[in-house]
């Protein structure tokens, strides 16, 4: 399943359920641990939690979203606005609970989430894991980084089992300035999660020590380069195995030195047929369309280059969190709805059931 806000067209007939994390698609209403569109999660996140209702009864008026247990999950903030309630859920306590949808006084679904207490940290190469590419989302033996942009990284969780536990807000970083420097953040392309953006400013190393509370999740010493015009610049498609029709898929840009050192953060020019597109830097996000017609994309670093060739959505001007599949709301009006829905302040007496 490609990383991404997996939002699918669901039956009309039934409330759906999904969250900012992204890993699992909307779905309705489950008891189910194993077929729920959402958690598990790890306690301490903050995680965000949309439902829609069935498709007869999408007025905005008297929508609203409940936990069954607030000592596990406990709704603290929730707008409302076309289609959709947006809610703030704060994972408490370990154990499991539903999370409901009412109109009015009528219960329009339920789907139950977990809570984990704890959960065993690893970090990944932010890019690579998007691109779902485990070899190079797993960190180099001979990590380093370009001086000149931004690296960045994600602290995922896993339970005892290896199966993933989604967290948000509970990943630090400890850099070793003034060599490199690192800002936490819970929101990377459109996803939650915890992100650590690194920073190289003078070399030739530096270390930087991920963690999770008290939890060493790995130190890693990055070399340093100004200038990787000695490197092969290296871009990466995600497989379009798994991937369905109007999904946001992500490339990934990379700098390979001759000694296998892996540099990240490459501030990489993106191109698609010949044009600029995006941002610079070491990730690119489209729309994966096959019945496209193919198109060169391409990436290129001062002398550097590479060039790969995707099914990419026609008008796709790579801004990754845009995409949508049939039947669904466009990514970038939910994002918005996201951005309003945090601007605005904590109620003093959030609804309860």
């Amino acid at each position: 399943m490609l990383l991404a806000l997996a939002i699918l067209g669901c039956s009309d007939g039934e409330a759906t359920f999904f969250d900012g994390f992204g890993a699992k698609p909307e779905g309705p209403s489950s008891d189910d641990l194993a077929e729920t569109p959402l958690g598990p999660y790890l306690v301490g996140s903050t995680v965000h939690v949309y439902a829609r209702p069935p498709s007869g009864m999408r007025s905005s008026a008297k929508l609203d979203v409940y936990s069954t247990d607030v000592t596990v999950l406990d709704v603290v903030d929730q707008t409302v606005e076309d289609e959709w309630v947006a809610a703030d859920v704060e994972v408490v306590g370990e154990g499991e609970a539903h999370i409901e949808l009412w109109k009015n006084d009528f219960r329009l679904g339920s789907t139950i989430a977990a809570a984990h207490a704890v959960a065993s940290p690893k970090v990944r190469w932010a890019p690579g894991a998007l691109a779902e590419n485990d070899e190079i989302a797993d960190l180099a033996d001979k990590p380093g980084l370009v001086a000149t942009g931004t690296a960045t990284f994600q602290i995922a969780y896993e339970d005892e089992d290896g199966n993933p536990v989604y967290g948000s807000g509970l990943g630090v970083a400890l850099a070793g300035e003034p060599a490199v420097s690192a800002v936490a953040a819970t929101e990377y392309q459109g996803l939650d999660g915890d992100w650590i953006a690194v920073n190289a400013h003078v070399g030739p190393s530096g270390t930087v020590e991920f963690r999770y509370g008290q939890v060493n999740a790995g130190t890693y010493t990055f070399a340093i380069i100004d200038d990787p015009t000695g490197t092969a610049l290296a871009l990466y498609t995600p497989s379009e195995d798994d991937a369905a029709a109007g999904d946001t898929v992500f490339a990934a840009a990379l700098a390979l030195g001759s000694d296998e050192t892996r540099y990240y953060g490459v501030p990489a020019a993106w191109q698609v047929d010949g044009e600029p597109v995006g941002e610079v830097g070491e990730i690119f996000g489209y729309t994966y369309d096959p019945n496209a017609q193919t198109r060169d994309l391409a990436i290129s670093l001062g002398s550097l280059g590479a060039e790969r060739t995707v099914k990419m959505g026609a008008g796709d001007a790579g801004v990754g969190c845009a995409a949508t599949r049939a039947g669904s709301v466009p990514m970038a009006a939910l994002l918005a709805l996201l951005s309003r829905r945090r601007a605005r302040s904590r109620p003093s007496g959030p609804p309860r059931r």
